[in-house]
């Protein structure tokens, strides 16, 4: 029995070995991680925070103005609609959705 339990022993290190490999593949760390261009990072002031700033998310940058969006209406208010808040970038043009 005890040649089984080391045979048996053996090929559970190899596994697990094989395993670890496997993960650092699948997870290369976040310097080789590939950012999408539509995907803002965080800092970890922000993180730290828990404020984040508001970017385009065609070009990343911080340069729009606020604007009323008149095809969202959030709710009525004695009567009067209450608008839905979009964003213009000054740098590409894009309209995004602030809420």
């Amino acid at each position: 029995m005890d040649i089984e339990t080391d045979e048996i022993m053996k090929k559970l290190n190899l596994v697990e070995e094989t395993i670890l490999q496997i993960k650092k593949l699948l997870n290369p760390g976040k310097e080789h991680a590939k950012k999408k261009p539509n995907e803002s990072v965080e800092t970890k002031e922000e993180q730290e925070n828990g404020t984040k700033r508001i970017t385009c998310p065609n070009c990343n940058s911080l340069n729009f103005t606020k604007h009323e969006d008149k095809t969202k209406v959030i709710y009525y208010h004695q009567g009067a609609p209450i608008y839905g808040k979009k964003g213009v970038c000054n740098q590409c043009g894009t309209e995004f959705s602030l809420n």
